[in-house]
């Protein structure tokens, strides 16, 4: 015998004395001992060298030992005895990879009888402690009796995690940004200037609301070890500025533009920030609150805003429409005066060349209007020494204030001082969406006399005829009622025409020859330079005069 026989069977009279088998008989079941004892036999004979071999024998050798002692603590009858037909019964134990699944392999023998207690102590020794399937077994039992295989068959589950949810927040708005269309025509794409939508909210609309965090449950594999759930994740959820919390829930408490940042703080501010210049990169802007604008305004875009428009530096060849005011410190230019200032209250600019402005309220310039055609409803006034027209055509509705009006080489200045051009204007647009409201109520009746044709009957079954005909009736009402509100606009504006205040312009400077001069009905040219003066109107002759500025006024 050798060496390695020698070994072998010291290590065969461990198990004996572990309790495992019986002294002098043959290992019929396979354990995860055995198998690591047939592991190291292998290496033995593959690599028989001394000092590796004595490393396997020493390793298994505590093992054994170690299962020695822990046997020798447990009561007598829970040893496992086995007979000769267990002994010769071939049966495999095995895993899933991720442990979640045991499957057993039996080849019985004829007299076998495997038991509940053989596979208490079988599944013990092999590390299965949880999620047997005890109903499995006896069958498994009760077809090994009858001789036949059993082929991996799963004989336990461990219990799967059950994940928590973390804490979300569900927003039931768009975060605030500017953003091209993704779905974009052939014609669109080549538009580099297509508009930017910024989003908006109305007051007391909810904004977002919390669901909180639902905890997980650990699971636990079939050799019993816990498996851990993930902690539940708590999230930040607070309402900013123009926002108001009522419980899980965030409401706006204005109207503007909402926003969330990466720690869950939500606000609404009514302003919208372009921090840098109106380019390509930005595009068109369309925003139902405040627009501020940090830089400058490139040529060829369009602004509009609900609110104001605010911007820092200069405008170029653009368009501005705010419902407000508009206000732009630095220069405006236009080139073949396109772009338009248009805003419904008041206006403030520095300075501009070759603009066109359009103000529902009063205007205000630092320095000069040149070669600009403006129309302002109110008042309008120079807040500087350098404040001048020159050049263009100016139209107020209510009074001028101003330093110098024309220049010293006799550029044509056309000033008009009074509702009258005001009006006239607004009633050519009046008259045009008259004529636009009959066009279109012309049609709906030609439509409308069709449809009690005959030929309507055979075209459209009744179903559809009726539904056609409900949208023309509407259309024909709807229309109708519009046309008559711009007829009774159209007949204010005409009486206004007729009818006459006093306005006055004061020159606190000097007015130059080649301005032209409409205050009223009255017009007026200067054929020299003249200083510290103010014209008004003669409400009895419809004539222009003249006089020196009250020192008590110059202020």
């Amino acid at each position: 015998m050798s060496d390695e026989d020698d070994k072998f069977l010291e290590l065969q009279n461990l198990l004996a004395d572990a309790g495992l088998i019986d002294h002098g008989d043959k290992i019929g079941v396979e354990s995860s001992v055995f198998e690591e004892l047939d592991k190291s036999a292998e290496k033995v004979v593959k690599k028989p060298r001394k000092k590796k071999l004595a490393t396997v024998e020493e390793k298994v050798k505590n093992k054994l030992q170690n299962n020695l002692q822990n046997k020798q603590e447990e009561p007598e009858e829970n040893l496992v005895e086995l007979d000769d037909a267990q002994e010769k019964a071939e049966i495999e134990l095995s895993f899933s990879e991720d442990l979640m699944e045991a499957y057993i392999s039996i080849v019985p023998v004829e007299g076998n009888r495997l038991d509940r207690r053989f596979f208490e102590r079988f599944f013990l020794f092999r590390g299965l402690r949880y999620g047997i399937d005890w109903e499995a077994i006896d069958s498994i039992i009760e077809t090994s009796l009858q001789l036949v295989e059993t082929v991996n068959e799963v004989i336990a589950k461990g219990k799967p995690v059950k994940f928590g949810r973390p804490a979300q927040i569900l927003k039931y708005f768009e975060e605030a940004k500017t953003f091209k269309f993704l779905e974009a025509t052939e014609e669109e794409k080549k538009d580099h200037y297509r508009k930017h939508r910024i989003n908006m909210v109305s007051k007391d609309l909810l904004l977002a609301e919390k669901l909180n965090a639902i905890p997980g449950i650990n699971g636990k594999n079939t050799k019993g070890e816990v498996i851990p759930s993930v902690s539940s994740r708590e999230v930040r959820f607070q309402a900013g500025k123009g926002c108001i919390v009522n419980g899980d829930q965030i409401y706006s408490e204005i109207d503007g533009r909402p926003s969330i940042d990466n720690t869950g703080r939500i606000e609404v501010v009514p302003l919208y920030t372009v921090y840098g210049d109106v380019d390509l990169s930005v595009g068109n802007l369309e925003f139902n609150g405040t627009i501020e604008i940090m830089g400058n305004v490139q040529a060829g875009f369009t602004i509009k805003a609900g609110g104001s428009i605010f911007v820092k530096g200069s405008v170029e060849s653009s368009d501005l429409i705010a419902d407000e005011d508009i206000t732009i410190k630095g220069s405006l230019t236009s080139s073949n005066q396109k772009g338009v200032i248009r805003a419904k209250q008041n206006c403030v600019l520095s300075h501009c060349n070759y603009a066109n402005i359009e103000v529902g309220g009063d205007l205000y310039v630092d320095k000069e209007l040149v070669n600009s055609t403006v129309f302002v409803a109110g008042n309008l006034t120079f807040n500087s020494s350098k404040g001048a027209i020159i050049g263009g055509k100016t139209s107020v509705g209510k009074d001028v204030s101003l330093y110098n009006l024309g220049s010293g080489l006799g550029v044509t200045t056309l000033l008009n001082v009074g509702q009258g051009e005001i009006i006239r204007r607004k009633l050519v647009h009046v008259i045009k969406r008259v004529d636009e409201l009959y066009k279109q109520l012309n049609l709906v009746k030609q439509a409308m006399k069709k449809f009690q044709s005959e030929e309507v009957d055979k075209e459209f079954p009744n179903m559809k005829r009726n539904q056609l005909e409900k949208a023309l009736t509407n259309n024909n009402g709807r229309l109708t009622k519009a046309l008559l509100h711009e007829r009774e606009e159209k007949l204010e504006l005409e009486k206004k025409l007729n009818t006459f205040s006093a306005h006055l312009v004061k020159i606190r400077n000097k007015i130059h020859p080649g301005v032209r001069l409409s205050i009223g009905s009255a017009q007026f040219n200067i054929d020299k330079r003249k200083t510290q003066i103010e014209y008004y109107e003669d409400m009895k002759s419809k004539r222009i005069f003249s006089r020196p500025i009250d020192e008590s006024t110059k202020s």
